[in-house]
């Protein structure tokens, strides 16, 4: 590796049950159906999203933005799956990371209603 950063972090932890691993931008159509699956339920706790948030196309263009994030080390998007990698579970994610003398970031999750 050279420089700091890896091009592409690779991070991927299994159990029998589960798969957490960063998000890839081949991820746009579960993403897509998580959110649209889960709009109602999610309404309440997350914030307002435009109608872009439930159609592949707009999450491969947040995908695009998120994977250079993710390279640069500024945040963290990671897919929660079942263990098959069939059905999106939940997403979370480590924003506005800060290094330097004080270590920080945001922590964001969603869970899905089933």
């Amino acid at each position: 590796m050279s420089g700091y950063h890896a091009s592409s972090p690779k991070v991927c932890f299994t159990t029998h049950r589960m798969v957490v691993r960063l998000v890839h931008k081949r991820d746009a159509y579960r993403l897509a159906g998580y959110y649209a699956e889960n709009r109602l339920f999610l309404n309440p706790w997350d914030p307002m999203h435009d109608n872009s948030h439930c159609y592949p196309a707009g999450w491969q263009v947040r995908l695009g933005m998120i994977t250079e994030m993710q390279k640069q080390g500024s945040a963290y998007y990671f897919i929660l799956l079942n263990a098959q990698e069939h059905e999106v579970r939940g997403v979370t994610n480590f924003s506005n990371m800060l290094r330097d003398a004080f270590h920080a970031c945001f922590l964001g999750y969603s869970l899905g209603e089933k």
